[in-house]
């Protein structure tokens, strides 16, 4: 609380702003849960170096079309815009992508591991997880409509991996077993994965 010519008044708390890094932190994790893991990936490759272009035009434009619905017809042509916005760009793009998205197959004679991406969460489906793990080492893995964060601190304990995925199917299986250690390395193959303990990528 601050005085200026005898009146008092409170002293903005926080942050009101974000800088250039703090947005693409954001940006990111908006993208990876909007997408699936491997198209958000492509997405920063291609259009990464563009975001300030994307950032300020999209704003602007989104502003102008929201703003024209609301004035020149009412509120609700403005929500109907708004929701199709969503529904064509987040919903139906990605359940149109599931349809042509092949699972994800690494087969050895050690190990066999499929991994299916689905785009929603199916509540007239069961959720159930499986894992057989003796001595340290991972021989059965079952897991449904689960996210691959919950697999991880499943395994490993929470705030030891970071992860972001749309809901898996994953089924894991070997013989003689393999060591959790190892698991967590056929799983960054194809997804990215970050240390909690270092803050950095896998690699």
């Amino acid at each position: 609380m601050c005085a200026d010519n005898g009146r008092m008044f409170h002293k903005p708390q926080g942050r009101i702003s974000y800088n250039n890094e703090e947005w693409l932190r954001y940006l990111e994790v908006t993208l990876k849960n909007a997408l699936t893991q491997r198209n958000a990936i492509k997405f920063y490759l291609t259009f990464g170096k563009y975001y300030y272009f994307i950032k300020h035009y999209f704003s602007i434009d989104w502003g102008f079309v929201m703003s024209y619905l609301r004035v020149r017809l009412n509120f609700w042509w403005g929500c109907l815009f708004h929701f199709s916005w969503i529904f064509i760009f987040v919903v139906l793009f990605t359940s149109a992508e599931s349809l042509f998205e092949k699972p994800y197959i690494d087969k050895t004679d050690a190990y066999s591991l499929i991994i299916e991406e689905k785009p929603f969460f199916d509540s007239d489906l069961a959720k159930p997880i499986t894992i057989d793990s003796q001595d340290g080492k991972l021989k059965r893995l079952d897991a449904q409509q689960y996210q691959l964060q919950a697999v991880l601190d499943t395994l490993y304990g929470k705030n030891e991996y970071y992860s972001t995925s749309s809901f898996l199917k994953i089924d894991f299986d070997s013989k003689e077993g393999i060591a959790k250690d190892k698991f967590i390395d056929l799983i960054k193959e194809e997804y990215d994965i970050i240390s909690m303990k270092t803050y950095k990528k896998m690699e």
